[in-house]
């Protein structure tokens, strides 16, 4: 058998001891404990053992057993079985690994299981163990440590697709048009609706882990799920934000493709626009929500962006369009008979 990272036994907040698999359903019979299980990658006899000593259902075990399952939550029972996806950044290749982690919770147990670049939650176990006021709250307070976790991993995400929506930004309106900027444009994007797909699912979780209808969470343990939504919700615009970001980018980008001029040519624009640019930065400093960070006043470049390009779509079209109106004024002027 492998796949098993630890398998602890708790008891009014306060760690009792490790367990070994086969005594666990003993454990459980023991009033006012529960045993939080870590498996990382298990086999299929791992599985089974975990299965018969928590009994556990089929179709979620077959579900942590195949892995690749949608970020969901489903009660069998007095259980419920949660899957989320996970996303980090990975240190020696700076790209996104993902992974998956889907966590039992019952009235006295808790079983998480990982798969794939899913971090390790060693130190999600070492920081509800140094405060048993609230491991207390018992498999409820678990699930909402292993959430917390998961859904803080998205901050450094989305400010890394912040700052590379930065150097694109200086990119568009410093050099000419190439098919490169406009290629690491559908990249982030496709890059951003990924971590989309992994994120979204996670406010109806939260939402339904919130409601008094899931018994297993205790009343006073439902405030830190609202935390949890809360964060979840703000990932999401964050998203949203920078997805219509890039869009208004692209639009940007093949607008000054096209801009030409009779007085001014395209890098005149380019630091035209640069100036105005370092000038509303400038101005949104000053305009950030009172009490939020930075990242409430980088929503205000999706309209600073989209005037932009509008005015120098709108601006070539005018150029374009001087040469035919001057010939069409000349045109009325010579059919005016003298008077």
């Amino acid at each position: 058998m492998k796949g098993l990272v630890n398998s602890v036994a708790y008891a009014d907040g306060l760690r009792v001891g490790e367990v070994a698999i086969p005594d666990i359903s003993e454990v459980l019979k023991q009033p006012g404990r529960f045993v939080w299980v870590g498996l990382h990658e298990p086999d299929d006899e791992m599985l089974a053992e975990i299965q018969q000593e928590f009994s556990l259902h089929d179709l979620a075990v077959e579900d942590a057993a195949r892995a690749h399952q949608r970020p969901k939550l489903e009660r069998y029972g007095n259980s419920i079985f949660v899957v989320l996806r996970t996303a980090h950044i990975d240190p020696s290749t700076r790209g996104i690994d993902y992974g998956e982690t889907h966590i039992f919770v019952g009235s006295n147990y808790v079983v998480s299981v990982r798969h794939g670049g899913s971090l390790p939650y060693v130190d999600v176990r070492s920081r509800c163990e140094a405060a048993p006021d609230l491991l207390i709250k018992g498999p409820g307070f678990v699930l909402y440590a292993l959430m917390d976790f998961i859904v803080d991993q998205y901050f450094p995400l989305v400010d890394r697709f912040e700052d590379k929506l930065g150097e694109l930004e200086d990119h568009i309106f410093q050099q000419t048009l190439t098919r490169e900027t406009t290629e690491r444009i559908y990249q982030l994007k496709r890059d951003l609706l990924e971590v989309k797909r992994a994120v979204a699912p996670l406010v109806d979780i939260c939402n339904r882990l919130v409601r008094a209808d899931v018994t297993l969470i205790p009343d006073d343990a439902r405030v830190y799920f609202r935390d949890v939504y809360d964060h979840t919700i703000r990932i999401n615009e964050m998203i949203d934000t920078l997805r219509e970001l890039l869009t208004t980018a692209l639009e940007a980008n093949l607008s000054l493709g096209g801009v030409g001029g009779d007085h001014r040519g395209p890098d005149d624009d380019r630091r035209h626009l640069r100036d105005e640019l370092q000038g509303h930065a400038r101005a949104r400093l000053a305009l950030r929500v009172p009490g939020g960070d930075d990242r409430d006043g980088r929503r205000l470049r999706v309209s600073l962006l989209q005037v932009q390009a509008l005015r120098l779509a709108l601006s070539g079209a005018q150029r374009r369009a001087r040469p035919r109106l001057s010939s069409i004024t000349a045109a009325r002027q010579s059919s005016v008979p003298s008077e």
